[in-house]
């Protein structure tokens, strides 16, 4: 679990390393996960120690200096950034838009899940009777529940 700091995204400095081991060019950040650890946390940053190189995100534009969250308002007319940054110097900017936020954090989930060897399971559904069957079929006692309790108020209703 990551620890708590009164650091806020402004003071996260990632020092460049001086190691050759990981060959990049100017246009792409390139990542060797194969050794990782957390260096440094909070809620709107986190530094990583990868392979030989460091990489750290932050989020900035997301509280005001009173450290509450920003109202809806102001995150439409201003949004946050989530800055990536690698330490031979690379870094890449993105607008936290409502929905650019909700896809990234969807695929995100999808690659935790994937990590912890969980499939989601994504089936388009094209009509409510469709929904229905799948839903006998993923859930059978919550749906025999539901159908008892409806029979029971449909008895109720007609022998009251």
């Amino acid at each position: 679990m990551a620890k708590k700091t009164n650091k806020t995204a402004e003071d996260i400095v990632v020092e460049p390393l001086e190691s050759e081991s990981i060959p990049a060019n100017d246009d792409e950040i390139v990542v060797s996960a194969y050794r990782e650890e957390t260096v440094d946390a909070d809620e709107t940053y986190a530094i990583f120690q990868q392979g030989d190189g460091m990489l750290a995100w932050s989020i900035q534009n997301l509280r005001s200096e009173d450290g509450k969250l920003r109202s809806k308002r102001d995150l439409k007319n201003d949004p946050p950034i989530l800055r990536i940054e690698a330490s031979e110097g690379q870094s890449v900017d993105f607008i936290l838009t409502k929905e650019f936020t909700k896809t990234l954090n969807e695929s995100l989930g999808d690659v935790r899940q994937a990590f912890y060897g969980i499939e989601k399971k994504r089936k388009p559904l094209v009509s409510f009777k469709d929904a229905v069957v799948a839903s006998i079929y993923d859930k059978p006692l919550a749906f025999l529940l539901v159908a008892g309790l409806g029979v029971l108020s449909l008895l109720f209703l007609v022998f009251g």
